[in-house]
């Protein structure tokens, strides 16, 4: 006995929205839930787990008023966030693989008898039942192909499609593609996401086109927001590693921008924030899906690590999540608005090391956060270390760890000393690199017995380098660990004759 299912609400608005405009049309290869052929294969005609049918295929019937290659093309154009891929006559389109572009389709069915349309795996969008904004009826001539197609400009070039690109920018339309267009061009860029090169391709010329279209246009519908950051979830920024509070407004998205971040507005039934990109994620960290007009990655249900994600493609702040009443998880619209103002860096109590060109300023450097957020904020009504305070904590690592020798390890006295220390690990990658090397080209028998033991030797040697290493580390951190701790009681002396003054100073 089957067990129940049912079909998408968003492709039974799509199939009633059909069968109202061309009421008589052909039915013939219409199609929902798969046979057997179908249940043989991975395919969205079957049901997935919760009985839901994802897919749904439309008679091509040109005559009664339904020209699949026609509407094919509009759902493309219209781009709508819950198509998944539609594939006609030959051809396939993808919100995700190359996205809204048509590819040629290697499939065993051409679908030149019927349309099919597949929806994404997120139920709040599969369930969406709003009317498609689509309609049977002629599509209107073609367009007259727009310069974004054939033209890539950058500072140098001049001609009409600089004249053109000017327009678009509001600047002086001189035709000659200078200091000022190349800066208007980096602007526009930064404030819509985009790669800030000043050169202006593809992605640039389709943003422009939509600015001047609508500004709707711009936006990322039914993105799947959570929340980030506060006290229930510990973050800092990836940017400037600030911590980021239950009060601060703030948005992240998965992909590191090298330049200027733009603001971003989210929406979330009916109410707006517009706050500032102040870090990298969710869940990835290079998948700009604004760029191309794709959906987010993590959609696919894992992430480019293999973690099972939750669908989200923004995360909010608690703050701006509150502003928008998005309730911890939810499906929110948003999009940029304009370039970052200049964000101050975030202050700390301590000044930067200075002078200090080895390890010791990398020690100093994890000291610092611990010292930060959990010493600091007990003392820091009474006393600042000053530059001289900091300074003096390294001047105490560097005078005790100057006539320190560096350890060896066990592995370094049994093969030389200081003879191949540092040298291990990279003369064994180097020798399998060899080894493989003369397998690949013939020179060396795969079976033969050289190559057997060429490979045991430069892969214990290469191992004894790396365990070498961490012998090294560790008997390092274990002699200067009285060291630190010694420097830090100095320190913890000066706040503490500090804390004294301020209490003598006290009425």
């Amino acid at each position: 006995m089957s067990r129940p299912w049912r079909l998408a609400q968003s492709l039974e608005t799509l199939r009633d929205q059909i069968n109202d405009l061309a009421p008589g049309r052909d039915k013939s290869s219409d199609g929902t839930i798969g046979d057997a052929a179908h249940r043989a294969r991975k395919s969205d005609h079957n049901p997935d787990r919760d009985g839901v049918v994802r897919a749904l295929d439309i008679t091509h019937d040109p005559a009664s008023g339904v020209d699949c290659r026609q509407l094919a093309e509009r759902l493309r154009q219209a781009r709508d966030t819950r198509i998944l891929y539609v594939i006609d006559n030959g051809r396939i389109f993808s919100s995700r693989v190359s996205p809204w572009e048509w590819r040629a389709y290697r499939g065993s069915n051409p679908h030149t008898k019927h349309m099919h349309v597949s929806v994404v795996a997120d139920r709040a969008r599969y369930d969406d039942a709003r009317p498609w904004h689509v309609v049977c009826e002629p599509m209107p001539a073609d367009q007259p192909a727009h310069p974004r197609n054939t033209v890539r400009l950058r500072r140098g070039d001049e001609g009409a499609a600089v004249r053109e690109l000017q327009n678009m920018l509001d600047v002086p339309r001189d035709g000659i593609f200078g200091v000022q267009t190349e800066a208007a061009v980096r602007a526009f860029q930064a404030g819509h996401g985009l790669v800030t090169d000043g050169i202006v391709g593809p992605y640039t010329w389709d943003a422009l086109l939509r600015k001047g279209d609508s500004s709707d246009a711009q936006v990322m519908r039914g993105i799947t927001a959570t929340v980030f950051g506060g006290t229930s979830d510990p973050n800092r920024s990836a940017y400037d590693n600030h911590v980021i509070t239950d009060d601060e407004l703030g948005v992240a998205l998965p992909w590191r921008f090298p330049d200027e971040r733009p603001l971003v507005r989210v929406v979330h039934d009916g109410r707006a924030v517009i706050a500032p990109i102040i870090d990298v994620g969710p869940w990835n960290t290079d998948d700009p899906y604004w760029q191309t007009g794709s959906r987010p990655q993590a959609e696919d249900g894992r992430d480019r690590r293999g973690r099972t994600t939750n669908m989200a493609g923004i995360d909010l702040t608690p703050a701006a999540a509150t502003a928008i009443g998005l309730p911890g998880k939810g499906l929110v619209d948003w999009q940029f608005v304009g370039a970052a103002q200049e964000q101050p860096e975030p202050t700390s109590p301590w000044p930067p090391a200075t002078g200090v060109d080895n390890i010791l300023a990398e020690i100093a450097d994890l000291i610092r956060p611990v010292l930060e957020q959990h010493i600091m904020p007990q003392v820091s009504a009474f006393y600042r270390p000053s530059e001289a305070d900091w300074n003096e904590m390294l001047k105490l690592l560097k005078k005790q760890a100057a006539s320190a020798p560096a350890p060896l390890s066990f592995i370094d006295k049994v093969l030389g000393g200081k003879l191949l220390v540092g040298k291990k690990t990279i003369s064994g990658i180097i020798g399998l690199i060899a080894t493989l090397a003369g397998v690949k080209t013939g020179v060396a028998d795969p079976q033969g017995v050289w190559v057997e033991v060429l490979t045991w030797v430069f892969t214990g040697l290469a191992g004894a380098g790396f365990t070498a290493k961490i012998d090294r580390a560790l008997k390092l951190g274990i002699e200067y660990l009285p060291k630190i701790l010694n420097a830090i009681a100095t320190l913890s002396e000066a706040i503490t004759k500090q804390q004294s003054q301020h209490a003598a100073r006290q009425p």
